[in-house]
């Protein structure tokens, strides 16, 4: 299991305690019933607005609560509307609020925090909210004014406090925090990959650009003020001297390079893109002056960094120089120098890069803008260390153990944004729907990052949500940052995972992946698409090998590695090499087997053995689904029947599948489909199962059915909407505006309207996770199917090639039409791959399927004879 135990994880907390001044003497006033009535009604209220600002009600204290956020801000202002809103009922209220280290028991908390925050709420007045100064600090310069309350002895702790009054709060709408994040409750190693390729880059940047344009330094909507990067300023390994200095000639390239970004309109150069650079030209034998420079001028860079960290007694000394690498071919700008503690590496590091931006002769340069290294990363060591552990670890695909320590971050600085990004990064191994919590939390605290990170953070979650704008931001990404190998990774994972929906070839992504390990030939998630698509989409065994060969070295102990080397033997080895492959395959766990036929096995000449290895594979739940898709993809349509009504198979799965396959002409019985349907309770279905029930009842004409599923869709998407799942709604509504356009044109309506309907809901009816991404799936052969009746042959292509892959189990008979439909344009060459996948896809099909597996083949002899 991921995560620590409740009884032994602690947090960096704001907590939050109310009391009603002079409880006792109006429960007397009023009576036994009166202030229970009162009593019940202040509860509410205040519950209310606990769940309103994002907070977490530990208890009600008879007359009070104790309640723990994430934020500060949020405390305040729920402490500010709890005492607004119960002013209504005739009482007053105190308010104590104070953030600390908490220490989770259960569904309770304690530690010092609790008890000083109790001990604030008691000396506050009636009617006024006391904070401690550790709130006070960390909303400095937010808007929210507070009054000094001098300092108190808090009964039971140590010391002197000072205390403030919140005064007011900042203009501009409160506005609720986002919706309640589920917890990740835990998953094996083995189920985080399994669960098919999901989407990793480091920081993945997609997305529509109005999504952050939150603040003055946050994105510009328009193309062309985006397309205007600042120019590049490189930050090279520090040179060391000096005892406790370990490690530090990289770190500072990290931690300058994340400070610099946007600031004075430069544009940091990824600081890994720096040290491979680095470590390619230089090695670890130190450098001239002419070679450091010329490994920033590798990068793009307009602006090098020179640096050294100095032992000086028990402090340190931070020396930089600037050099500007124009056409002279650099010239030294200045130099920077700060003195301090190590422990004070923050501050250190935020006033030398004041120092370093004043040298730069930049515009923006002049207006010394205010530097924070905490507002980009976070102020606490221990977490930031937690967090490059984690991140060492995703390097090398280890992402249960990466998940780990961005916990631990996370834990210890509850607003660190990246570490909960990262959560989010290494949790979407296990499933789409398990990341977006996570990337939600750091959406939240994203403010704190720069221009480029709020980007990635939001648009990942963009991705992850079911935005279409991916490839479009992500190209503009590659241009802005064309050193950033997370931009070319992100553009990979956008063109691999949601190809199909973009309308283009998932072997697009090629080219971005390569683009990446040409910057940085270490990071081993930049090869998993690379392999995936050498096997099921190339069916290139020696590009197997090599990459496989690649990942292998840089992740030697993983459990992926040895599983690629099997999958190598089973599809590219000799007779020899599958019958040791099989040996192994016969011992595996059934989530390893899994991921060799789902992540390997899939392409046309594959499909007999991925059907052998998956039925040959140990029970668990999905075994049967996985069983009914091999099946239909090889055209053995009534085993695929069978495998669907084993015990276990979803609704969602089965009437996807039935559905499909019977719209592209497969023989399924009527009675198998009444058997699915007659199962269904259509008030409690998911999205994906309302709408195949809608599709059903629109291809038997029963209006009264569609109808119905078309207002379960509209109420679902109302109830994710209230419920602050934004994504979600907007997938139900998708789907049903998509059901009924194709209900309109069944009914006789205007086949031109219906494309119209049916081609927006399309861009909105987007998911990542199987089944619920089969909607799309109908939606698009909808779409295909309307323009061949319109006459249009090239929306009609467009739509059918969105159709090339085996890993879901209808390419073939999509191949068959598209080849049908390319042979009548008189582009034989293109019609002739089609018609040898189908003869390779479908050499055992069912009798049913024989008569379209002859054509094939028929066509083919005459192509060929044609060609002599």
């Amino acid at each position: 299991m991921i995560g620590r135990q409740l009884n032994s994880r602690r947090s960096l907390q704001t907590v939050l305690f109310t009391d009603i001044v002079g409880s006792t003497e109006r429960a007397t006033e009023l009576g036994d019933q009166g202030w229970s009535e009162i009593l019940e009604e202040h509860h509410g209220r205040v519950r209310r607005e606990i769940h309103r600002f994002g907070g977490r009600e530990i208890k009600a204290l008879g007359d009070g609560f104790l309640a723990t956020f994430a934020q500060p801000a949020q405390a305040i202002r729920c402490a500010w509307s709890v005492r607004e809103t119960v002013r209504e009922l005739g009482l007053s209220i105190r308010g104590g609020i104070h953030t600390g280290q908490v220490d989770h028991r259960g569904r309770d908390v304690g530690g010092i925090a609790i008890h000083i925050c109790a001990r604030i709420a008691a000396e506050a007045e009636p009617g006024e909210i006391l904070v401690s100064n550790a709130v006070r600090e960390m909303e400095t310069g937010t808007g929210f004014r507070f009054e000094d309350r001098g300092k108190h002895a808090l009964k039971g702790v140590p010391g002197e406090w000072r205390l403030f009054g919140l005064r007011s709060l900042p203009a501009g709408p409160a506005g609720p925090a986002s919706r309640t994040l589920r917890r990740l409750s835990g998953f094996t190693a083995g189920q985080m990959r399994a669960a098919g390729g999901v989407v990793i880059a480091l920081l993945i940047l997609v997305s529509t650009v109005y999504l952050v344009n939150r603040s003055s330094r946050g994105i510009q909507t328009s193309e062309g003020a985006l397309t205007t990067a600042g120019p590049g300023i490189a930050v090279l390994p520090f040179h060391v001297i000096g005892e406790g200095l370990e490690g530090w000639d990289e770190s500072m390239v990290d931690l300058l390079s994340t400070n610099l970004d946007g600031v004075a309109g430069l544009r940091s150069i990824d600081s890994r893109t720096v040290i491979s650079r680095w470590e390619d030209a230089i090695g670890d034998d130190g450098a001239e002056v002419g070679q450091a420079l010329a490994v920033a001028r590798g990068t793009g860079a307009r602006f090098a960094v020179l640096g050294r960290a100095v032992t000086i007694g028990s402090g340190v000394r931070l020396t930089t120089e600037v050099y500007d690498l124009g056409d002279d071919g650099g010239s030294r700008l200045g130099q920077a120098i700060v003195e301090g503690v190590p422990d004070s590496i923050f501050q250190l590091v935020d006033r030398l890069s004041i120092e370093m931006v004043g040298l730069i002769p930049t515009p923006e340069s002049r207006e010394s803008p205010a530097i924070g290294l905490a507002a980009v990363t976070t102020d606490s060591l221990r977490a930031l260390k937690a967090y490059l552990e984690g991140h060492a670890l995703f390097r090398g695909s280890d992402f249960l153990g990466a998940f780990q320590r961005y916990e631990r971050a996370t834990d210890i600085d509850s607003t660190f944004a990246l570490a909960h990004y990262m959560q989010g990064l290494a949790t979407g191994w296990g499933g789409f729907e398990e990341a977006i919590p996570f990337l939600e939390k750091a959406a939240r605290h994203s403010e704190r990052l720069p221009r480029r990170k709020q980007l990635i953070v939001h648009g990942y979650l963009a991705l992850h949500s079911g935005s279409l704008q991916s490839r479009d931001s992500l190209a503009l990404a590659t241009r802005l940052y064309p050193e950033d190998l997370d931009a070319w990774a992100a553009l990979g994972e956008a063109l691999f995972h949601i190809g199909a929906q973009l309308m283009v070839h998932p072997t697009a992504s090629d080219s971005a992946f390569e683009r990446a390990l040409a910057i940085n030939s270490t990071l081993a998630p930049n090869y998993i698409h690379l392999i995936d698509n050498a096997f099921g989409h190339h069916a290139d065994g020696e590009r197997a090998r090599r990459l496989v060969a690649a990942y292998g070295r840089l992740t030697p102990g993983s459990r992926e590695a040895p599983l690629y080397r099997t999958g190598l033997r089973l599809t590219f080895g000799g007779a020899d090499d599958r019958h040791a492959a099989w040996q192994v395959v016969d011992t595996l766990a059934a989530p390893s087997v899994r991921f060799i036929e789902r992540n390997l096995l899939w392409h046309p000449s594959q499909l007999a053995l991925r059907e052998a290895v998956v039925t040959a594979s140990p029970p668990e739940p999905r075994k049967a689904t996985e069983l009914a898709i091999a099946r239909l993809a090889r055209g053995r349509v009534a085993g695929a029947l069978a495998a669907l009504a084993e015990p276990g198979v979803s609704d969602e799965a089965a009437l996807g599948l039935l559905y499909l396959a019977r719209s592209w002409g497969a023989s399924v019985p009527e009675p198998e489909v009444a058997r699915v349907l007659g199962a269904l309770d259509l008030s409690q279905a998911s999205p994906s199962v309302a709408f195949f029930a809608g599709a059903f009842a629109v291809d038997r004409g029963r209006r009264q059915e569609v109808e119905a599923a078309r207002g379960r869709l509209a109420r679902v998407a109302d109830s994710l909407r209230s419920a602050g799942d934004p994504h979600g709604a907007r997938f139900a509504a998708g789907v049903g505006k998509a059901l009924a356009g194709y209900a309109r044109w069944r009914q006789g309506g205007s086949p031109r309207e219906a494309f119209a309907t049916v081609a927006e809901a399309q861009r909105e009816a987007t998911a990542f996770l199987w089944p619920q991404d089969q909607p799309n799936a109908a939606i698009r052969l909808w779409l295909a199917r309307l323009a061949l009746e319109l006459g249009d042959d090239d929306q009609a292509e467009r739509y059918l090639s969105t159709f090339w892959g085996y890993r879901e189990p209808f390419g073939a008979y999509a191949d068959l039409e598209l080849a049908r439909l390319l042979d009548r344009r008189d582009r034989e060459d293109e019609a002739e791959e089609r018609y040898a996948r189908v003869v390779a896809a479908w050499n055992a099909a069912d009798p049913a399927l024989r008569d379209r597996v002859q054509f094939a083949r028929d066509r083919l002899d005459e192509i060929h004879v044609g060609k002599r």
